[in-house]
């Protein structure tokens, strides 16, 4: 499977979300359960292993973050991502 033949979906739980955020080093610290940023994610073999973050600010949108599982067994690359998100969306 080739990452353009992957979907990305919206994910809410965040059970799934910090694992990969916490496995790339980043911070999770400012994530709430209250008010979350929007974070979609690919999944393989049922598990999420790419997490996209965004946050809206005003009338724009900011990326929080991108990550994607060092175990995940397909070459994702930020340009990858970025335009499976945004053709998506």
């Amino acid at each position: 499977m080739s990452a353009r033949q992957m979907n990305i979906e919206p994910l809410s739980s965040l059970d799934e979300i910090l694992p990969v955020l916490t496995g790339c080093n980043l911070p999770v610290a400012d994530i709430s359960v209250s008010s979350p940023p929007q974070f979609f994610g690919f999944r393989v073999a049922g598990s999420v292993v790419a997490v996209v973050g965004l946050e809206q600010f005003q009338s724009v949108g900011l990326l929080r973050s991108l990550a994607v599982s060092p175990g995940c067994p397909y070459r994702l690359n930020f340009d990858q991502v970025y335009r499976l998100k945004f053709d998506q969306a």
